[in-house]
């Protein structure tokens, strides 16, 4: 299986993704939000150096919502 770091796929999404809650104008905590999610799904990807987003499986989605 090829791994690669998708983690930092995850960081430039995750930066475009602020971007646009800042221009819709959403709530400060509806964004502590989202950067609390982010961050736990980003430090599980590199901790168990998941494959590409492609190739996820149902195996790894459940893992980390078991982790």
């Amino acid at each position: 299986m090829k791994v690669i770091d998708i983690a930092a796929g995850l960081h430039d999404a995750y930066t475009k993704h602020q971007r646009n809650c800042k221009r819709r104008k959403l709530s400060e905590r509806t964004q502590e939000n989202y950067r609390a999610a982010i961050g736990t799904l980003i430090t599980y990807v590199e901790e168990h150096g998941l494959p590409d987003l492609e190739n996820l499986t149902k195996e790894h989605l459940d893992g980390y919502i078991d982790w």
